[in-house]
C-alpha cells in the first residue's frame, strides 16, 4: 500500500471508531410510518438529529481532516475507504432468473427513512433480476425512488410492478438527507423536501451503491438505464441530475418524474433522452407542463401524462402508462 493510502486509512479508522461511539449516543425520533408515502409529517413531533457521518465525524470535518493532512486531492479516495464497498447479505449473489439479492452498507450514515423512523436498519440496496434474466444478454436497468423518506432499500416493489418482472433489472436504493430539522408548527412539509444540498450529499452514497450494482450484475445494458421517482423521489432524481456534475446524466439514458422534480435546473442534461412527466391534479399540472415544455425546448424526447383525479399519488392504475413508455421510447 502506498504512503498516501496508509495515511488515508489511518484517518478513516480513527473516524470509524469515533462514529460507532457517537452513533450509539445519537438522539433520534420517529414519524408515524403512515406518512412515508408523501410530504406530510406530524407537526407535534420534534427532535434533533446527528450530523451526517463519515467514520464518526461530519462530512465537513472529515474533509477538513484530509486537508490538514495534505490529502485534499485524495478526498474521493478517502470517501471510498470510509463508505466501504458494501457487503452482500448472504455472500456473493448467484445471478438467477427471478432472483433477488441485497447489499448492505453498514458504514454509511442513516438513510432518510431511518432518520424519520428509527428501526436500526442499515443502508442497503436490493436488486431483483427479471424472470427472463439471461447472463449472455444485456438487460436494461430501472431504479425507482419512493416518496416521503424513501424506501429502506429492501425490495424494488414498484419497479418490479412497472416492468412486470421481465427484461429489466430492478434496484431499490434508499434516499439520504443531509440534515432533518426538528418538526415545528408550519414546517411539516418543508422539512422533508429534498433540496440541492441533500442531493449533493446523496450522490456521495449513490456512487458507491451504483458501483457495487455494476460489479454485481456485469451485463447491465449501458444504453438503457432508467432513473425516476414519485414526489420526493422525483425531487431526488432531479437533484441527482443537477448535483452529480453530469455523472447521473452520463450513466442513465432516461428519466421520469411523478408529482415532483420541479427544482431541476440543468434541463440541458436531458437532451435527446426519453423523459416522462406525470401529474395528478390541476394544481400540480401547471408546474408539470412547465417542466415538460422546458425539457422539449432542450431537445429531450419528452412525454407528459395526466393521472386524472389521483391527487398527490402514484397509484397502480397509472403504472400502464409508465410501462408503455418503458417498452416504447426507452427501449428504442
Amino acid at each position: 500500500m502506498s504512503s498516501t493510502s496508509h495515511r488515508l486509512a489511518r484517518i478513516f479508522h480513527a473516524f470509524r471508531s469515533r462514529r460507532r461511539k457517537e452513533a450509539d449516543a445519537a438522539p433520534t425520533a420517529t414519524i408515524p410510518p403512515s406518512h412515508d408515502g408523501g410530504y406530510e409529517a406530524d407537526a407535534e413531533t420534534s427532535a434533533t438529529f446527528p450530523p451526517p457521518y463519515v467514520g464518526g465525524y461530519s462530512l465537513s470535518a472529515f474533509r477538513a481532516a484530509c486537508e490538514r493532512s495534505g490529502l485534499a486531492a485524495f478526498l474521493g479516495m478517502a470517501l471510498v475507504l470510509a463508505l466501504g464497498c458494501g457487503a452482500f447479505a448472504d455472500g456473493p449473489p448467484e445471478l438467477l432468473p427471478g432472483g433477488t439479492f441485497t447489499v448492505e452498507f453498514p458504514d454509511m450514515p442513516p438513510t432518510f427513512a431511518e432518520r424519520l423512523d428509527k428501526k436500526n436498519i442499515p443502508p442497503k440496496m436490493t436488486v431483483f433480476l427479471p424472470r427472463n434474466y439471461n447472463p449472455q444478454r444485456k438487460h436494461p436497468l430501472l431504479i425507482f425512488l419512493g416518496g416521503g423518506g424513501g424506501s429502506r432499500g429492501q425490495n424494488p416493489v414498484v419497479a418490479r410492478k412497472l416492468t412486470e418482472e421481465t427484461d429489466f433489472v430492478c434496484a431499490d436504493l434508499p434516499l439520504f438527507k443531509e440534515k432533518l430539522d426538528p418538526a415545528a408548527t408550519g414546517n411539516g412539509t418543508a422539512r422533508l423536501i429534498l433540496r440541492e444540498n441533500d442531493c449533493r450529499y446523496m450522490w456521495t452514497y449513490f456512487q458507491t451503491m451504483l458501483a457495487k450494482l455494476e460489479a454485481a450484475v456485469p451485463n447491465l445494458d449501458p444504453a438503457h438505464r432508467v432513473l425516476g421517482g414519485f414526489s420526493n423521489g422525483a425531487h431526488a432524481t432531479a437533484g441527482l441530475i443537477d448535483q452529480s456534475d453530469g455523472e447521473i446524466a452520463r450513466r442513465f439514458s432516461a428519466f421520469f418524474f411523478a408529482e415532483g422534480g420541479g427544482r431541476l435546473v440543468h434541463y440541458d442534461l436531458l437532451k435527446e433522452k426519453p423523459f416522462l412527466m406525470l401529474y395528478g391534479s390541476d394544481k400540480s399540472g401547471k408546474r408539470a407542463k412547465e417542466i415538460y415544455t422546458a425539457a422539449v425546448a432542450v431537445g429531450a424526447k419528452a412525454d407528459i401524462h395526466a393521472m386524472n383525479n389521483v391527487g398527490h399519488a402514484f397509484p397502480e392504475s397509472e403504472y400502464p402508462a409508465v410501462r408503455a413508455w418503458l417498452r416504447g421510447p426507452v427501449l428504442k
